[in-house]
Parts: C-alpha cells; sequence; structure tokens
C-alpha cells in the first residue's frame, strides 16, 4: 500500500482526469509526466491512496520537497525532474511527497 500526498489539488485533478480520460491529455504541457504517473498506477500490485495537504503548514517531507522545487527552479536541470521523499505516512507507511 502507498499513499501519496501533495499540496497541488490541480495536480491531483490532473491525475485522476488522467486515468480517466487520457485522450484528454495528449497535448497537455505534462502529458508525457501524467501517461508515466498512470501507467505506473494502473500496474501497481497494491494500492495507491492520494491525499491533499495543506500547503506550507510544517510537514517535513512536504517542505523538504517545497525546497527542491524551489531549488530547481532556480538551478534548471540541475536535478532530475522527478524528485521522491519518502517519508513515515499514515500507519507508519512510506509516503512519496510531490512538491506543487
Amino acid at each position: 500500500m502507498s499513499h501519496i500526498a501533495t499540496d497541488s489539488l490541480t495536480s491531483l485533478h490532473q491525475i485522476r482526469k488522467q486515468l480517466l480520460y487520457p485522450e484528454k491529455h495528449r497535448h497537455h504541457v505534462q502529458g508525457g509526466i501524467l501517461k508515466i504517473l498512470s501507467i505506473t498506477i494502473r500496474n501497481s500490485q497494491s494500492h495507491i491512496f492520494f491525499y491533499k495537504l495543506k500547503s506550507h503548514t510544517g510537514s517535513a517531507g512536504n517542505e523538504c520537497a517545497d525546497a527542491l522545487t524551489k531549488h530547481q527552479a532556480c538551478h534548471g536541470n540541475s536535478l532530475p525532474a522527478v524528485t521522491t521523499i519518502r517519508t513515515a505516512g499514515p500507519g507508519g507507511n512510506p509516503s512519496l511527497i510531490l512538491a506543487g
């Protein structure tokens, strides 16, 4: 079981839209990453739970993800396009925090 949390409600909507209506994202600016995410979700052997976090509330993983996003925005491609951060999620399970 995986828990994925983000402070970006738009990201959650786009992932959902990609899963339900993939044809609508053929020309989306982030269509490539959305396609990769949907394939990963569909091929997952375990359940994946998505959560919306409030922004800038002191969540360690979210603050770290925000810092990585800011660094990448300031320094171009010095970091990989997809950065994963693992923290203890609900029930002690690993969580992936995505910066919005």
